[in-house]
């Protein structure tokens, strides 16, 4: 009767664990359909990550978030992630912030964002 019970069980627990899915396997963020528009409010405009019109307060690795070659080395290094994500200071409240930009990133571009860097920032 055991045996009988572990087999009729087994079917009904693997069904449950993959019909589970986290809210990862839903995720389809890439760079170019919704990360960029998001950069481009947030951060790369005059005066803070925008290539050569960059602040000089912003590191040389920092400087350039125009274009998704510009975020490698601190997607690689882990930098992105650490001040967008986990600090949450990015964009930093500081008043040197032009009016109308966003001093912080709202919950649902914070969850396009997480999602993204979980698979790995891919560009299309």
């Amino acid at each position: 009767m055991r045996k009988l019970s572990f087999f009729l069980l087994l079917p009904m627990f693997a069904m449950a664990v993959f019909a589970c899915k986290s809210e990862d396997d839903s995720c389809e963020a890439t760079y170019s359909t919704e990360v960029k528009a998001i950069l481009d409010n947030s951060c790369s405009y005059s005066g803070c990550h925008s290539g050569s019109t960059a602040s000089a307060f912003v590191p040389q690795s920092s400087k350039d978030y125009t274009a998704y070659e510009g975020l490698i080395e601190n997607l690689n290094s882990g930098k992105f992630a650490e001040r967008v994500l986990e600090s949450k200071n990015m964009p930093p409240a500081a008043n040197f912030i032009p009016e109308g930009r966003p001093t912080e990133l709202t919950a649902a571009e914070l969850e396009i964002i997480s999602c993204w860097v979980k698979r790995k920032y891919p560009k299309d």
